[in-house]
């Protein structure tokens, strides 16, 4: 009988950080209401060992949900600071040492449990940054050392930090010149909004999803593992630059152009997202995490994402019109609440035929999906939304709870 060959399995599948990746995600998507984006991209960021900015107006659970993230890591020593132009330095990078300074002319701080000793960290107004603060940020946040003076002059010392995410309601760039080099040098950048599905607003006035009593957790030593030495040796092939090179023009048709820099350490991207696939080759679906680094104004991410998605994978591009299909319901929902009680009957009927056609629409497209290896996370996010929709239906128009 002649043995059949098993196929070898990936480095990625096997790693510790993809499997803990995996559950975390899963669970914080189940906690955190229509955050999908956010947190794959915070993930991505920690997968490259990146920065990370969460924009987004105040009350959208931007600083609880990165606490989250951090917090499922492992032996990582964690900072926290709100930054403000008149909150001390000392307050972020520690207070000076005034006994070396007195005794041997060494002006140097004591960094322990601050920033500077940090291997996580979430900075909260960074564009509201202290002048006094912008250098020494600067070197550790984007070069990852500290620059001390001892009896001998300045010297850099590295510091630990793997990644920093921080969060405003406005963009840094317009704030300070470090603040606004801080916000280029930031690879994941992802606006959040407030909670947009009525059901999930409903839940959330009820308390929302409660965390799991025992979360997924990751080592920081793996971590890093997968951050220094699997993500970057993921293959990126020739054909898939190709598309990236497509990619580049096609942006450039509509006024958008990275700087090569940023290109560069944009490509880190795709990599952490195929690894997040559990491969080790990068594959043109993976070039949709790019949506996460090439645009600096908002008014530019919806170009951005959508000619990422057109060319990285069919399917989530087909994703994307499905949640514009899902935002034209929920304005029919809402007109629908002023009709009279028979104008609003028909109503129903007709929008729960209307999301009766689109969930069967998804399903094919998940299949299809499914089919051809492709992920089906974003289908999922719409069949989450619909899901969300029908209970909008019955609660705003038919008076029912929103769990019959």
């Amino acid at each position: 009988m002649t043995a059949v060959a098993s196929t070898p399995q990936s480095i990625a599948s096997q790693h510790p950080a993809f499997v803990k990746f995996t559950a975390m995600e899963k669970e914080l998507n189940q906690q955190f209401f229509e955050r999908r984006d956010a947190i794959r991209g915070i993930i991505l960021a920690l997968l490259c060992k990146e920065h990370a900015f969460l924009l987004g107006t105040p009350g959208t659970g931007k600083t609880y949900l990165i606490r989250e993230i951090m917090r499922r890591i492992n032996n990582a020593q964690y900072f926290e600071a709100i930054l403000s132009k008149t909150r001390p330095t000392e307050a972020v990078l520690g207070p000076y040492d005034i006994p070396k300074l007195r005794d041997h002319g060494n002006l140097v701080r004591k960094t322990q449990d601050y920033l500077p000793t940090s291997d996580l960290a979430m900075l909260d107004e960074v564009g509201k940054m202290p002048p006094t603060l912008g250098h020494d940020l600067l070197s550790i946040v984007l070069d990852r050392i500290i620059h001390q003076v001892d009896g001998s002059g300045t010297s850099h010392q590295p510091v630990p930090l793997h990644t920093f995410v921080g969060g405003s309601n406005e963009l840094p760039t317009d704030e300070s010149p470090d603040a606004a080099a801080l916000w280029d040098r930031i690879l994941v950048r992802w606006p959040v909004d407030e909670i947009a599905e009525r059901s999930n607003f409903a839940a959330l006035l009820q308390g929302g999803a409660k965390p799991p009593a025992n979360p997924t957790t990751l080592d920081l030593v793996d971590l890093k593992d997968a951050a220094e030495n699997v993500v970057p040796a993921t293959v990126m092939p020739a054909q898939v630059l190709d598309v990236v090179l497509t990619l580049r023009d096609q942006l450039s048709e509509i006024g958008i152009s990275p700087s090569s820099r940023r290109w560069t350490q944009a490509m880190k991207l795709p990599r952490a997202s195929a690894f997040m696939e559990g491969r080790d080759e990068v594959e043109v679906s993976d070039l949709g995490s790019l949506a996460f680094a090439l645009w600096d104004k908002p008014e530019d991410l919806k170009g951005v994402r959508k000619l990422t998605l057109s060319l990285s994978d069919p399917l989530a591009e087909e994703a994307l019109q499905f949640q514009e299909l899902v935002e034209e319901i929920r304005a029919a929902i809402t007109d629908a609440k002023g009709m009279s009680v028979d104008n609003r009957g028909r109503e129903v009927m007709k929008l729960n035929r209307n999301v009766g056609d689109l969930r069967n629409k998804v399903d094919k497209a998940r299949q299809a999906a499914i089919s051809n290896n492709h992920s089906t996370t974003r289908l999922d996010g719409v069949l989450t939304e619909l899901q969300g929709v029908q209970k909008s239906i019955l609660h705003d128009l038919l008076g029912m709870s929103a769990d019959s």
